[in-house]
């Protein structure tokens, strides 16, 4: 299966979840559940194209910084929802212009706690999933994916929020492994250009010894595609914790059904 981003000027990493095939032989409908990075300064001809497609409301992962940096674009006749998937800035995750301070204070501790990104970013996912703020804001979404017409939901790159979120909903559909991994790792692809004017902005921002530059660099950019799929697997782990013992959602599968 060919994963595909939205053709919209100003989004990069937005996709449908349609035509995603489940292991029953049905399809996921095209326009009910979409994800993206974030929507601010979207031009007119954008903000036409998504009022046309028939999702009723749109749910922010982000936290507050973040939404005030960037205010959403007003898509009309959508319904807007405040849901952060964090309660804090978290470095590698959030995008609040303070980051840059954050990542500089935070780096050193980072190294010698973790030793390496990608143990810092699989501990800071299963964070995400377990701790319990997220839990809460998981049985939220959950309880908005059954009662709204359809949702885009978005963090600021699409990518770690939004692909935890892609995640658990593909599942709960019945969408094979493989292709919930192929949808995951495709924000690698469609973040690409994103990272390399980051990877410059870091460069000329950040000052002092050049090994904590690269220590910092590596943290954000080095995201391998062995970790990427390692990281589903401990994410898929974590969501089966939460589905029997948290989130509660017995029965939740039919009541999706529309969805297919």
């Amino acid at each position: 299966m060919e994963i595909k981003r939205l053709e919209i000027k100003g989004l990069k990493n937005t996709r449908d979840l349609g035509g995603m095939p489940t292991k029953d032989g049905k399809t996921i409908v095209y326009g009910k559940l979409i994800r993206s990075g974030r929507l601010d300064s979207l031009p007119p001809k954008s903000v036409s194209k998504l009022k046309k497609i028939p999702f009723s409301t749109i749910v922010d992962l982000r936290i507050e910084p973040e939404r005030l940096d960037h205010p959403n674009t007003i898509i009309p006749n959508k319904k807007y929802v405040k849901l952060p998937l964090l309660c804090t800035a978290t470095p590698a995750i959030t995008t609040e212009r303070s980051m840059y301070k954050v990542y500089r204070d935070e780096s050193k501790r980072i190294k010698n706690e973790f030793g390496n990104s990608d143990n810092y970013m699989i501990e800071t996912y299963k964070h995400i999933i377990l701790n319990d703020e997220s839990k809460t804001a998981l049985k939220e979404f959950l309880r908005l994916l059954l009662e709204e017409d359809g949702i885009l939901w978005h963090c600021s790159g699409g990518k770690d929020r939004s692909g935890i979120v892609s995640m658990i909903v593909e599942g709960l559909l019945g969408v094979e492994r493989e292709n919930i991994i192929k949808d995951y790792v495709a924000s690698h692809k469609f973040n690409r250009k994103k990272r390399r004017f980051v990877k410059i902005g870091f460069f000329l921002f950040i000052s002092g010894k050049t090994q904590l530059k690269k220590v910092l660099i590596k943290l954000i950019q080095n995201l391998k595609r062995n970790f990427q799929k390692l990281l589903v697997i401990q994410i898929f782990l974590s969501f089966l914790k939460i589905n029997s013992e948290n989130i509660k959602i017995v029965g939740i599968i039919g009541e999706m059904v529309h969805f297919l």
